[in-house]
């Protein structure tokens, strides 16, 4: 069964080129084939942003923020561009984790048998069980009050 969820997966980086380059080898591996990422680069001066700008793609976004913005804030701008874009969850990432080829999968299954809004841990990404870690999913309130 197939899970046909749309997951942002936003990623802070700033002046750590090699890192933000093997973690783009790894994760573009995902079974999970319903994901954007969204780079969001925090004034970089290592070569990062021009790499940014010359890897566009239909699954990548480059965002720009300022020194002040990261980690957090950076962070912030990526979960709101992945809302605006249509994804039903944002999974926060570090741009030196090794994430498995079934992230996605594992944590979308973990989130349908369980029925949680929120999945949050820490976690070692590699491992064989689900083990939620970061993945939120953003309901729009209808409620006027």
């Amino acid at each position: 069964m197939s899970i046909e969820k749309w997951v942002g997966v936003v990623v802070p980086v700033r002046n750590r080129i090699e890192r933000t380059q093997r973690f783009l080898e790894q994760f573009s591996r995902q079974d999970h084939p319903h994901y954007r990422l969204y780079f969001v680069d925090s004034n970089s001066t290592d070569g990062t942003r021009a790499w940014l700008e010359q890897i566009k793609g239909p699954r990548l976004t480059w965002i720009e923020a300022g020194d002040e913005d990261y980690w957090t804030g950076a962070t912030n701008r990526g979960i709101e561009q992945a809302l605006r874009d249509g994804c039903e969850f944002a999974l926060t990432i570090n741009d030196d984790s090794v994430p498995s080829t079934d992230l996605l999968s594992r944590l979308l299954k973990a989130q349908a048998a369980h029925d949680h809004d929120i999945l949050a841990g820490c976690g070692n990404t590699q491992q064989p069980s689900p083990r939620p870690s970061g993945v939120m999913r953003y309901q729009r309130s209808t409620s006027t009050t």
